[in-house]
């Protein structure tokens, strides 16, 4: 499998991402009423995985951010997550 190179304003950007992440959802889980949930889409993601063209290791993706990201926070989505990743890689789809 090849993997992209991706310069140091990616990596940026996916801390941004991450400290987005968890700001967003502290904003959202306060309202009460009505109580609101999230979903995060990013048209523009790209793969799970990336090699830093800086230090040459691998470093997660916005996929891979935000999967962890709400893994840590909510087990059973991430494993409803999971089971998709499963299902679609069983086919060859991934």
């Amino acid at each position: 499998m090849k993997f992209d190179g991706v310069g140091y304003w990616s990596e940026i950007k996916l801390d941004i991402v991450k400290e987005y992440a968890a700001a967003y959802s502290r904003i959202l889980a306060a309202q009460k009423s009505p109580p609101l949930y999230h979903i995060y889409i990013d048209a523009f993601a790209g793969a799970g995985m990336h090699i830093s063209k800086s230090s040459g290791g691998f470093i997660p993706g916005s996929p891979m951010v935000y999967y962890l990201f709400f893994a840590s926070q909510k087990p059973v989505a991430a494993g409803i997550i999971q089971d998709i990743f499963n299902k679609y890689r069983n086919r060859g789809n991934i």
